[in-house]
């Protein structure tokens, strides 16, 4: 996303904003797809595989076998049947009995030339989707060379087979995978191409050829990415399944569309069990899939290839680049930190908080209707000498600092007291004087002493702490913090809140 103002850095001593890739990679979590860096990613080296269910069950109620008619005969590698076959273009079919050129077991690929002739030929087998493109020199895809070429496998009539059979799981009969090497969301990683290519309207699905394991009672979010991969396929639905060894499977659909979409989908397993997922492509349809994951939550949330830690959620965005423990927070179904009001907080270091000039700026929401909200504090001693406390109940809001610290405050109306806005505090430690900002205007200010903190034994966000027994938590929603070692003018404040205003739809 790339979202939020990032020009002004200079004087950043710390800050976060979980619209921008380069501070928020994302809720703590596992993806517990196997080998997601394959699997979830699309190396060539995956998992995935094609569901082929083409000439499975046959004419005889699932047989293992159907019956083609007897050969009339055979001529350039052509085989006639004495009446019309069910063999069609780009089956892989394999024969039960030796015989004729034909070897027990072998899979080939069939190509129907009329009711009553077809020839057949080497099959591919790729698997990983490297082979998945279209041959420049023949308008096929690189795995029907032998088809395209029209290289035949030689035959005679003598002991040709008549029972055939076709496999399941085989690739490349209906449903054409494609790794697209750079071709993913995230510049530089893959996505999965499927081609569902068949004229004749028979099409496969893809399974998942590694098993994820779940535990029954977990909830469970499958989430992927998706779109078109040609003009003709934006629109269309695309269905998706699983098994769970016969026990309430989830299922759905999704729409491709020009550009890439999330699917997401949130369901509880029924049983212990590695769960498979099939996707089911409607005919002659292209579409691309990227970063798959499979996680034990109620939401989805960033693609990881493994766990993302506490530690690897948030990145200070100031050149200290450090990392921010997210242990004691809690995040929405939407990905934003949020404080619950009881016991959410962050722990900052002191170098975080300048001890004489400063800004401090945030996005913040009401989340609840407690007075006692301190959105950042810290205290020495037990004593209050740094605090900002946004009471979204009736009440002031306060601006405390320095020892003896200075208090500014000031009442809220209902309209400040809700929804979402952006707050900025400075300190000028010249002139004591202490500013309160609202929605890119001066909201408040008031003249103050010049002095400086103390050594702070605490500091939090979304919590007051004195180092004593006293605490206060903050409940709401805070998705960008940011504190400046300087006072920002009312330009570059004005320039922050512009920055956000669409994006947060502020006043």
């Amino acid at each position: 996303m790339n979202i939020g103002p990032r020009n002004i850095t200079n004087g950043l001593v710390f800050g976060y904003d979980v619209g921008s890739d380069f501070s928020y990679y994302g809720e703590p979590t596992t993806n517990i797809l196997p080998s997601p860096e394959y699997n979830g990613r699309f190396a060539t080296g995956n998992g995935w595989g094609t569901y082929n269910t083409n000439q499975y069950c046959g004419n005889n109620g699932c047989a293992n076998y159907w019956t083609i008619p007897s050969i009339s005969s055979v001529s350039s590698n052509i085989i006639t049947t004495s009446s019309a076959h069910q063999i069609r273009s780009f089956d892989v079919i394999r024969a039960n009995a030796s015989g004729g050129g034909i070897t027990a077991g072998v899979d080939y690929v069939a190509k129907k030339i009329s009711d009553t002739q077809f020839s057949l030929h080497e099959y591919n087998g790729s698997q990983d989707g490297s082979q998945g493109y279209i041959n420049p020199s023949t308008g096929f895809f690189k795995v029907h060379d032998a088809y395209a070429n029209d290289t035949r496998i030689s035959v005679s009539a003598s002991g040709f087979p008549t029972g055939w059979w076709g496999a399941p799981h085989l690739p490349n009969s209906g449903l054409i995978k494609e790794i697209v090497t750079g071709g993913g969301r995230v510049p530089g990683t893959n996505c999965m191409r499927l081609h569902a290519y068949r004229p004749d309207g028979v099409v496969d699905g893809m399974a998942y050829g590694v098993y994820t394991p779940v535990t029954g009672g977990q909830v469970i979010t499958l989430s992927f990415w998706h779109k078109a991969a040609s003009p003709t396929s934006v629109g269309q639905s695309c269905g998706w399944s699983s098994y769970f060894g016969g026990n309430g499977a989830p299922s759905g659909a999704f729409t491709l569309g020009e550009n890439w979409q999330k699917y997401q989908l949130t369901w509880t397993a029924s049983v212990s069990y590695s769960f498979i997922l099939y996707f089911w492509p409607p005919g002659l349809s292209t579409f691309d899939m990227a970063d798959m994951q499979v996680e034990v939550k109620d939401h989805a949330t960033k693609f990881t290839l493994g766990t993302r830690s506490a530690t690897a959620s948030i990145r200070d965005m100031s050149s200290n680049n450090a990392t921010i423990d997210v242990s004691n927070v809690s995040f929405d179904a939407n990905n934003n930190i949020t404080f619950d009001g009881s016991n959410d907080y962050i722990t900052l270091t002191t170098s975080q908080i300048p001890t004489s000039q400063i800004t401090i700026e945030f996005i913040c929401t009401n989340n609840g209707s407690s007075n006692n909200t301190s959105i950042i504090a810290g205290g020495a001693g037990g004593n209050q000498d740094f605090n900002i406390h946004l009471p979204w109940g009736d009440g002031n809001v306060y601006w405390d600092f320095g020892r003896p610290f200075t208090r500014i405050y000031k009442g809220t109306t209902s309209a400040e007291r809700t929804g979402v806005h952006h707050w900025v505090f400075t300190k000028n430690p010249t002139t004591g004087i202490m500013n309160i900002y609202l929605d890119g205007n001066l909201w408040h200010t008031g003249s103050g002493n010049t002095s400086t903190l103390p050594t702070l034994t605490s500091i939090s966000l979304g919590r007051y702490d004195n180092g004593s027994t006293r605490a206060y938590y903050y409940n709401g929603y805070i998705p960008v913090t940011k504190i400046y070692d300087r006072e920002l003018s009312a330009i570059e404040i004005s320039q922050h809140y512009y920055a956000y205003k669409t994006r947060f739809n502020l006043p």
